[in-house]
């Protein structure tokens, strides 16, 4: 009887666990199909001019390239990021590697970004893939959980929140 018990308790369990890693897949397709673009604020900055909101509370105009690339070191689902201010590519703030993958044990998709120790070779490489072929997976410098579940959320995994000083004290990133 005690085995017949635990055997219908490991089904539950396992069933259970094969449920929980059928949608993380399904929300990482999503999330794969919704995530590459490019998306600018445009009407967002253009409409609190028109409805005069007061200038310390208007948003800076931001314009966002996530381009897959190919880059198998780095790992399957990855993205040139690219990001600059005012409408003016001369004022890139932000160039990352982004590799996505989906975290069963946390039951999340896991993102680690990879920040370039030399930007200024890789601008606009969303453009020219091939200025990407000479970089590592060990420029890490930090990795951020995006949950799964009704939608998207980021948040700092401590974990590598710690990893990031540690490398930073050690290669200085910053």
């Amino acid at each position: 009887m005690n085995r017949l018990l635990l055997t219908a308790l490991w089904v539950v369990m396992t069933s259970a666990h094969a449920d929980e890693a059928a949608v993380l897949d399904k929300d990482f397709r999503t999330m794969m199909a919704w995530f590459p673009g490019v998306y600018d604020n445009q009407e967002q900055v253009y409409f609190e001019v028109e409805q005069e909101v007061d200038e310390a509370l208007r948003h800076e105009r931001i314009h966002h390239v996530f381009e897959p690339v190919d880059m198998p070191a780095f790992g399957e689902h990855v993205f040139y990021v690219q990001q600059h201010l005012n409408d003016d590519p001369a004022q890139i703030y932000r160039q990352r590697i982004y590799a996505f993958r989906p975290d069963y044990e946390e039951g999340a998709i896991r993102l680690t970004i990879h920040i370039p120790n030399d930007v200024a070779s890789i601008v606009d490489a969303h453009l020219d893939p091939s200025k990407l072929s000479g970089l590592s997976p060990d420029a890490r410098l930090r990795c951020v959980l995006a949950q799964a579940g009704q939608s998207f959320c980021g948040l700092y995994d401590a974990r590598c929140l710690l990893l990031c000083v540690e490398r930073k004290r050690q290669t200085h990133y910053f």
